[in-house]
């Protein structure tokens, strides 16, 4: 059972930074975060856009 909110590209840019034709690009060709097709709506869980980022985490040697 999902009980977070499901964030569309729009509010996912809004929070993240991550310009929607961005996500549609990834979407297209299978990369990025997770997301669900709800009909003709795309939607991201915050906790899977998140988990993705962090994902991307380069560490750097000092």
């Amino acid at each position: 059972m999902i009980t977070e909110k499901l964030l569309s590209p729009v509010e996912v840019e809004e929070m993240y930074n991550i310009p929607t034709t961005t996500l549609e690009k990834w979407r297209s060709l299978k990369m990025g975060p997770s997301y669900h097709k709800l009909g003709k709506h795309i939607r991201y869980k915050p906790k899977d856009v998140e988990q993705w980022i962090e994902s991307k985490r380069v560490l750097t040697t000092a």
